[in-house]
C-alpha cells in the first residue's frame, strides 16, 4: 500500500518528535503492508520551523538509515501545504514541495475557509500545472459541504484524500459519518494515515482497508489505498470517476420507489 501523507520525519513539525520515534513508525508501517511513505511535513507560509534545506537534510537522514538498517519501505517527499493566496507562487518558486516531485500537491484548508476563497487558490494552483488533492476533508469541512464544495471541487478536477483513522473513527463519529458517506459516494481518492506518532495517530491502515472491502468492494478499496497512490509516484493521470448522488432513504424517497414499482 501507499501512504501519501504522513508526518514521519522527525523534529520539523507537530510529527514524529524523535529519531527512535521516526524508526518506530516506520516499522509500523511495514508490519502495516505499507511499501512507501510520501513525508508531508506541514508547510505553513512565515511559519514554519525549518528551511528548504533543513528539510531536505531530514529527509536524506532518514533515508540513509532506512538503508542502513534494509527497512523495507521507500521514503519519499513532499509538503502538507497550508491554504494561503500566495501558495501557487511558493510552488513555483519551489519554495515548498509537491508530492514525490510530482504534480500532485497536497493542500489543507481551515474549517473557517470561505468557498471562494477555496475556489479561487484551486484555480490558480491548477492554471500553474498542479493537481490539488485535498487533505482530510472528512475533518475540514461539515456535511453540508459534502455537495456544495467537495463534490464541486472533485468535478473540477481535485482530489480527495481520507486519513485511516476517520474511517476506524479514531476522530469521533462526526468525522466517521462524513467519511462513510464519502466512501459510500465514491468521492475519496486515497486513503493515507496522517501519522504524526508510533501511538494513537501512527501509520495503520489493515482495519481502514478491511472496512472498505467489505463496504465498498475489493476493487475500490485496491484503488484508493494502493492505485492511485502509486499514479502519484509515477506522476501518472488518475482516472476520472463521477461522485455518487447522495442515498436518500426518507419518506419521501421510499414512497417514491413504492410507487415507481406499480
Amino acid at each position: 500500500m501507499i501512504d501519501i501523507h504522513s508526518h514521519i520525519l522527525f523534529g520539523v513539525d507537530d510529527g514524529s518528535a524523535s529519531l527512535e520515534q521516526t524508526m518506530s513508525m516506520l516499522r509500523i508501517a511495514v508490519d502495516e503492508g505499507i511499501e512507501s511513505i510520501i513525508a508531508t511535513p506541514h508547510y505553513i507560509i512565515g511559519a514554519n520551523k525549518y528551511t528548504k534545506a533543513d528539510l531536505l537534510s531530514r529527509y536524506e537522514e532518514v533515508c540513509n538509515i532506512i538503508e542502513k538498517e534494509n527497512i523495507p519501505i521507500k521514503l519519499m517527499l513532499g509538503n502538507e501545504l497550508f491554504a494561503d493566496a500566495m501558495l501557487p507562487d511558493m510552488l513555483v518558486n519551489g519554495e515548498c514541495c509537491t508530492l514525490g516531485n510530482s504534480k500532485y500537491v497536497l493542500v489543507e484548508f481551515s474549517p473557517r475557509t470561505a468557498k471562494y476563497s477555496i475556489n479561487n487558490l484551486i484555480y490558480n494552483i491548477s492554471l500553474k500545472g498542479y493537481t490539488p488533492i485535498i487533505a482530510h476533508p472528512e475533518r475540514t469541512f461539515a456535511p453540508d459541504d459534502v455537495d456544495t464544495i467537495l463534490k464541486e471541487l472533485v468535478k473540477k478536477g481535485c482530489y480527495l484524500q481520507m486519513n485511516s483513522g476517520s474511517v476506524t473513527g479514531i476522530y469521533g463519529e462526526k468525522v466517521n459519518k462524513i467519511a462513510i458517506e464519502l466512501l459510500d459516494r465514491h468521492m475519496v481518492h486515497f486513503v493515507a494515515t496522517d501519522s504524526h506518532t508510533h501511538r494513537r495517530r501512527s501509520p495503520r491502515v489493515k482495519k481502514a482497508y478491511e472496512f472498505v472491502e467489505n463496504r465498498c468492494g475489493a476493487r475500490y478499496a485496491e484503488q484508493i489505498f494502493n492505485d492511485n497512490g502509486l499514479k502519484v509516484i509515477n506522476d501518472s493521470l488518475i482516472e476520472y470517476v463521477e461522485p455518487k448522488d447522495k442515498i436518500n432513504n426518507g419518506l419521501i424517497h421510499k414512497l417514491k420507489y413504492i410507487f415507481n414499482m406499480n
